[in-house]
């Protein structure tokens, strides 16, 4: 899932596992299910990491109201029972005490969870709504836009990890090759690809990330692979200064 910039530095892409259980917040956005925060990749129980709630587990917390053969997440309201072993039983490991003090974090804010959540869809911008998320124990700028886009109907968030900047660099802000991945980084990607595709974007970039999964891309036809960025051909003049360098800098070193 690549490297994810959260609020003590660089993650692990674990913290997608909060976003997924942070839910209850009715969202009609495209791909989601009522009270369920769809993570855009068509597995709606993916908690992060690779993680998945298993068929019985709910059941065993008695959390998730079942769904046929599926189980909806647990609202806040929910979660509030699992204690923080439960969630370590069911794999969460460190996880599990940023989930409990998520949980905690919601059940007290004025409103209670559910207010909290619903002004945060209905009455708060996106970068405000993503800063008030991002205090959450464990959640970072890229989680708690996940959660503006796939459950808080901010259509034009995009959560940026390696794998989104990556895709910009190639097709959108080629000036941001080899830089760090940092807040400041991930902003810069954000409003270049707003300004692509406008008040929609985030969900043009989840379609961008989502075709460029390595099992999707090799099931596309080639005449809708997402194509490579033409690559910039240097001059003859421009090749032998760089081989000069190359050379100079070479020497040097050698001591000649």
């Amino acid at each position: 899932a690549g490297r994810t910039v959260g609020r003590d530095g660089v993650g692990d892409g674990g913290e997608a596992s909060i976003v997924d259980t942070l839910t209850g917040t009715p969202s009609p956005s495209p791909g989601g299910s009522g009270l369920l925060l769809d993570n855009g990749f068509g597995d709606g129980l993916s908690l992060g990491a690779g993680r998945q709630l298993s068929a019985t587990q709910p059941i065993e917390l008695g959390i998730g109201d079942p769904l046929g053969d599926f189980y909806a997440f647990p609202t806040v309201a929910q979660l509030g029972a699992a204690t923080d072993e439960a969630l370590r039983g069911m794999g969460f490991g460190y996880r599990a005490k940023f989930i409990a003090g998520s949980v905690a974090a919601l059940a007290a804010k004025p409103g209670g969870p559910d207010g909290y959540l619903l002004n945060l869809r209905d009455h708060t911008p996106y970068r405000e709504a993503q800063i008030a998320l991002a205090e959450l124990p464990g959640v970072g700028p890229k989680v708690a836009a996940c959660v503006c886009l796939f459950s808080l109907d901010k259509h034009a968030a995009i959560p940026v990890d390696t794998h989104v900047w990556q895709l910009a660099v190639e097709h959108y802000t080629p000036g941001l090759e080899g830089k760090t991945l940092t807040p400041r980084v991930m902003d810069e990607v954000e409003r270049a690809m707003v300004g692509v595709f406008g008040a929609y974007a985030g969900w043009a970039h989840n379609t961008l990330f989502v075709a460029e999964l390595a099992h999707v891309r090799a099931a596309l036809p080639e005449a809708l692979r997402t194509p490579p960025r033409p690559k910039v051909v240097k001059s003859p003049a421009k090749k032998a200064a760089a081989t000069a360098a190359a050379a100079a800098a070479a020497a040097k070193e050698s001591g000649a």
